[in-house]
């Protein structure tokens, strides 16, 4: 029930991990999320396998269908999206990728403007999907997405850890 801020800096990446809440020991800085749907579908894929907490930011006027779209591969992750940092109408929202999809469509449009930094704990092992999956069901995961087979091949030993010939 304490209201925490951070104090300003020059990133706001680094101002919104501070004051999250979420382990910041490692943490990636991801940007914007690409324009081109398939592109940004294929990040999003991918970030749903990060083990760190990752930021991203979030332009107003793309903010309500990310939101959904994150929501549908990170539901349940634990976020934080701030909004206009540093400023005079900071503002913090806190739930789960799933919560904050469905709490942004009920706000007014003037409250979806401004500058939004989004802040989501990365998967634990658990969530790791592909170790349940043989060899070739990982490959054929990617496929099904879109990816050609040697891109599924290598996002299947990027994920393993392997190099892609084994």
């Amino acid at each position: 029930g304490v209201e925490i801020t951070a104090l300003p800096g020059a990133c706001a990446a680094v101002t919104a991990i501070s004051a999250s809440g979420l382990p910041s020991r490692r943490f990636c800085f991801e940007g914007f999320l690409p324009e081109n749907n398939r592109e940004r579908r294929e990040r999003i894929e991918e970030l749903s396998r990060e083990k760190r907490t990752f930021i991203l930011y979030i332009s107003p006027h793309d903010i309500e269908d990310y939101l959904a779209e994150l929501a549908s591969a990170l539901n349940d992750r634990k976020c934080v999206l701030a909004k206009e940092l540093t400023k005079l109408h900071e503002r913090y929202f806190r739930g789960t990728v799933g919560e904050l999809a469905e709490r942004f469509k009920a706000l007014t449009p003037s409250e979806k403007k401004g500058e939004f930094v989004m802040t989501i704990e990365g998967c634990s092992e658990e969530e790791a999907f592909w170790k349940e999956m043989s060899v070739e069901e990982h490959v054929e995961h990617y496929m099904s997405l879109g990816l050609s087979k040697m891109d599924a091949c290598k996002a299947a030993a990027r994920d393993r850890g392997v190099g892609k010939g084994e």
